[in-house]
């Protein structure tokens, strides 16, 4: 999504609401003092009404600031208004102490949990790995001398590579070589220094990355960055709303469960991601990129950290997502996954392409090994 312009869109719409309502409020209170207006308080009031219903939720606030006007005007004279700042006070510690997401988050928690497994049953869809199609000969990602510094480092130095039509390929190489900032600019994550990035033969290396993502482009991270405020479903419908023709509410939800039951995460539809543990979470990350319906996806490290169980596991899913005729790119550690999963693979070192071929000719490069491990070992 346009972040920045929504952003900016939010920030003008809640600047105007304040201005019209501050208007307002001049004219009822009818005089202005510094004591009286910018004091300690107004701020911490304001924090409060945030705070208490649940910043990042759209009501939440509303709610805040009901419950604290309401509590506030209640001791206005005297003695009471004392009282009713200091039961503002304790309410904010309490907050803070049991309520730290706010009101509604909290019920939100509450009703996720007192939920059943049965409530909404979702069908587990079994990757079935089908033979793998032979690999096209149109090149569905071309990058061409792509290079990309940041300040006087320079990252990426001129890589050339081409990924056809339904191939999966590897990027490897030592930490600090390049594979997750190639993937970054490919992406649109990172603008391009120099050179050119085509997909399906259109360019889009001077893209924005949403305008990226909905030509077909869809990836994960590392480290999984899930909506940590929305379920598993809500996360995965919402990848799913952006991705290819419009379709009805219903629709893209179904669309959602089909995912979240491919990527075996059927009964986990309405847990937070703080729920899941390190494996679930890299698959929920999986299970947004393919509700885009990505014509290229990309894959960053989406094994490590995952035991050898869970590593079969992500092999065959990926072996399925391949056989429904995704063209994967995947930046990898695990060697053994390489190995079985990749077409071809590109090492790179030092921002530049090292090597390239079959996963087990290239493994056995000297050369390569010796990038690794250092030349003792590559005799």
């Amino acid at each position: 999504m346009p972040t920045f312009r929504y952003k900016l869109i939010a920030f003008a719409l809640s600047a105007g609401i304040a201005g019209a309502v501050g208007g307002i409020h001049a004219m009822y209170v009818g005089f202005l003092t510094v004591s009286g207006t910018f004091e300690l308080t107004v701020g911490l009031y304001v924090v409060l009404m945030s705070v208490l219903g649940g910043a990042r939720h759209w009501l939440g606030p509303a709610i805040g600031a009901a419950f604290i006007t309401t509590l506030l005007y209640a001791f206005i004279s005297g003695g009471e208004a004392m009282i009713g700042r200091a039961i503002v006070g304790l309410t904010l510690i309490l907050a803070i102490l049991w309520l730290p997401d706010g009101l509604l988050p909290a019920i939100k928690k509450w009703r996720l949990r007192s939920r059943t497994a049965g409530d909404r049953p979702i069908a587990e869809v079994a990757p079935v790995v089908t033979a793998a199609k032979p690999v096209g000969e149109r090149n569905i990602l071309e990058v061409r001398a792509v290079t990309k510094r940041f300040g006087g480092l320079q990252a990426l130095a001129g890589v050339d590579l081409e990924v056809r039509e339904g191939e999966i390929f590897g990027l490897v190489g030592p930490n600090g070589s390049g594979k997750t900032t190639l993937i970054n600019v490919i992406s649109g994550h990172y603008p391009l220094s120099s050179g050119t990035v085509a997909v399906d033969g259109v360019q889009i290396g001077g893209l924005a990355a949403h305008e990226i993502a909905r030509r077909g482009v869809a990836r994960t991270y590392q480290i999984p960055r899930p909506f940590v405020n929305m379920t598993v479903l809500e996360n995965v419908t919402l990848a799913a709303t952006f991705g290819g023709k419009s379709r009805s509410s219903a629709e893209m939800r179904d669309e959602a469960l089909h995912w979240i039951g491919f990527t075996g995460l059927s009964g986990k539809a309405d847990v937070l991601p703080a729920g899941l543990n390190l494996h679930e979470r890299k698959f929920l990350e999986l299970a947004r990129a393919l509700a885009a319906r990505p014509k290229l996806l990309l894959l960053d490290e989406v094994l490590s950290g995952l035991n050898p169980a869970e590593v079969d596991s992500a092999i065959r899913l990926v072996r399925a997502i391949r056989a429904q005729g995704a063209t994967i790119v995947f930046v990898e550690h695990v060697m053994r996954a390489v190995v079985e999963l990749s077409d071809r693979i590109a090492v790179l070192n030092e921002g530049k392409l090292f090597a390239l071929g079959a996963p087990r000719e290239v493994m056995r490069d000297p050369r390569v090994v010796s990038i690794y491990l250092g030349k003792a070992y590559a005799a």
